[in-house]
């Protein structure tokens, strides 16, 4: 009798612990309510000129890490592309009137829900986010312009807050220089945001 009692003690302890586990587990991926990126446009020479106009066109895609490394390392065929993951935001936008700041800023906001949840749900799942951009700016009345591509990419770490910015700079000679975070990497000792290589660890 002793012995049976004993054994069901084990089997209640075994059985609390184990859903004292699975709630930890879930608690412990919270995903953001929603993803958001932001493109800001800083630094324009002749920015008050008439006829200023910034262009962006792009593809904000999610996918598993393993995929992503994968066809990153056998050299980011655009074609492929749309065969890894799935698209969280595709879309253009044009900005004039570039001496004001709201025309030098635009944010896409990507609720997190259906089947984007579920991806970060799931503990086994480490996902990449990356974006393949096209990005053009024009001074009105010099018809001069930059054409530049931006493709920077966040790792797993960016599930836990979903936020992104991307920051476009262009110099006294037109040349663009862009960057993610806080700061730009060339006034400071970073190699945030320079690479163009989208390469992550597996770790």
């Amino acid at each position: 009798m002793k012995k049976i009692l004993t054994t069901t003690f084990l089997l209640s302890l075994l059985l609390a612990l184990s859903s004292h586990v699975k709630a930890q587990n879930t608690s412990a991926v919270s995903p953001p309510e929603q993803f958001t990126l932001t493109f800001e446009l800083g630094e324009l020479p002749g920015r008050a000129s008439p006829g200023n106009l910034w262009e962006v066109s792009y593809r904000w895609r999610i996918a598993d890490q393993r995929d992503f490394i994968r066809w990153s390392t056998d050299g980011e065929d655009p074609v492929k592309q749309d065969a890894v993951g799935v698209i969280l935001s595709k879309k253009s936008f044009t900005r004039r009137n570039l001496s004001e700041s709201e025309s030098r800023r635009f944010t896409i906001l990507v609720p997190v829900r259906g089947e984007l949840l579920e991806r970060l749900r799931n503990p086994g799942r480490r996902q990449v986010v990356w974006l393949d951009a096209t990005v053009r700016v024009r001074e009105g009345d010099r018809g001069r312009e930059v054409i530049k591509r931006v493709n920077p990419s966040w790792g797993p770490s960016f599930c836990l807050n979903g936020n992104a910015n991307v920051h476009l700079e262009l110099t006294d000679d037109w040349k663009m220089q862009w960057y993610t975070g806080t700061a730009p990497p060339w006034a400071q000792d970073s190699k945030v945001g320079l690479s163009s290589s989208h390469i992550l660890s597996p770790k």
